[in-house]
């Protein structure tokens, strides 16, 4: 679908690709609606994305016509137990490392390997990125996957488990930083403890999802 673009409108544009994670569908299902809100007001309501983008071709698959259709196609292909994982990782809205991860996903049954598989099972599915480089690998859900997921985890019962379980490791995390700003130069603690707090006041439990 090809539209004028004016300049005003180009820092709209790169929202909407990168709030839909260059997801093709869901550019397709965006490029769409631009007829009735225009790039500016669509990217304006993309935290409602799984009701705004609904208009996909008549002659597509269903799971192909809406995406929430398509991802409830992915969802539904997953084994049970990747779902729990990916349900309980939506907690994070941005960032975390593996250690955090299992201590927010394990629950009294599966163990701490158990959580690392399936993770990596999660990554090559495309539903989690991984970044190895640097000294901690990290891992995200994309956007459009974590609004879904999380969805799924208010609606499963779990959410004020998992809640706690985020909050502990937090706490936990945080806790040696006053004993090390009296023994460390405040740029070296200082470092790692903005940077996890940054995720962590970014999560879904803190801002309302």
């Amino acid at each position: 679908m090809a539209f004028p673009l004016p300049m005003n409108d180009v820092p709209a544009v790169l929202e909407i690709c990168r709030r839909l994670d260059g997801i093709p569908l869901a550019l397709e299902l965006a490029a769409a609606r631009v007829d009735a809100f225009g790039v500016r007001d669509l990217a304006a309501h993309l935290d409602d994305r799984f009701h705004v983008l609904t208009s996909g071709r008549r002659t597509a698959l269903p799971r192909h016509q809406t995406l929430g259709a398509a991802l409830d196609w992915s969802y539904q292909l997953l084994p049970e137990e990747e779902l729990a994982v990916l349900r309980r990782l939506s907690i994070f809205a941005g960032e975390f490392a593996l250690e955090a991860a299992v201590a927010v996903a394990v629950d009294s049954h599966p163990s701490d390997s158990d959580i690392v598989d399936h993770i990596a099972n999660l990554v090559c599915k495309s539903l989690i990125a991984a970044d190895p480089h640097g000294e901690v690998a990290r891992y995200r859900l994309l956007d459009t996957t974590r609004l879904y997921a999380f969805e799924k985890l208010k609606r499963s019962g779990e959410f004020q488990q998992v809640a706690r379980r985020h909050a502990e490791y937090y706490l936990a995390f945080f806790a040696p930083a006053d004993a090390e700003s009296e023994t460390r130069p405040q740029a070296e603690w200082l470092r790692p403890a903005s940077r996890q707090c940054a995720r962590c006041l970014g999560l879904g439990i803190f801002s309302g999802g």
